[in-house]
């Protein structure tokens, strides 16, 4: 076993609550999304943090050094202030940090698509993304991670929902090198959802 900590503890948990696999198969284990959220409530629960679920965050205010004073969430009762001792952007944009101050530059980050990888390993890694988002049965779109091994090929690490969706984001870099543009994959995606 090559991990240890919390996520040794999610993969012990995990399992436990599928019998039928063997308890000494470490190497490749598939996760029910549903219970894993729930490990990771519980988690969260147990370490005396309160989620609230539903919830967009609106603004922060600061004490004009850019250390966060409160923030200002909107959710099913309306608008709420909260203070705490810390406070975790989970925006998926980073919005409460631009929001405090945090200096970025909007596309800085250097993606490079395709993958400067061979045309054979680049398809072994698209198949075993698009089975991993089938087996899933994830719709519309995924984030795949992927590692190469020596050994192995390409190991799918973990798959998960696009966490922001902005003209440089990583899906519509990737959807312009397969020659798709920004507007022609919103509408796909539109013509995707189910209702």
């Amino acid at each position: 076993m090559i991990y240890g900590g919390l996520a040794e503890r999610l993969l012990h948990q995990t399992k436990e609550a599928m019998p039928h696999l063997p308890k000494d198969q470490l190497d490749w284990v598939l996760f029910n999304p549903e219970q894993l959220k729930r490990l990771y409530d519980d988690m969260v629960l147990s370490s005396g943090a309160k989620i609230l679920f539903n919830t967009t965050f609106c603004t922060a205010e600061t004490d004009g050094n850019g250390t966060i004073t409160g923030v200002v969430v909107a959710g099913k009762s309306g608008l709420q202030a909260f203070e705490a001792k810390v406070y975790i952007d989970c925006t998926g944009d980073g919005d409460l940090a631009a929001n405090c101050g945090a200096k970025y530059e909007k596309g800085m980050t250097e993606y490079i698509v395709p993958a400067r990888i061979e045309e054979k390993m680049y398809k072994m890694c698209q198949d075993a993304g698009l089975r991993a988002h089938k087996v899933l049965s994830a719709r519309s779109f995924s984030r795949v991670d992927i590692i190469l091994n020596e050994k192995m090929g390409p190991v799918v690490l973990e798959i998960n929902t696009i966490p922001g969706f902005t003209e440089t984001s990583l899906l519509p870099k990737a959807a312009k090198s397969a020659g798709i543009s920004f507007e022609d994959l919103c509408l796909k995606i539109l013509g995707s959802a189910s209702w």
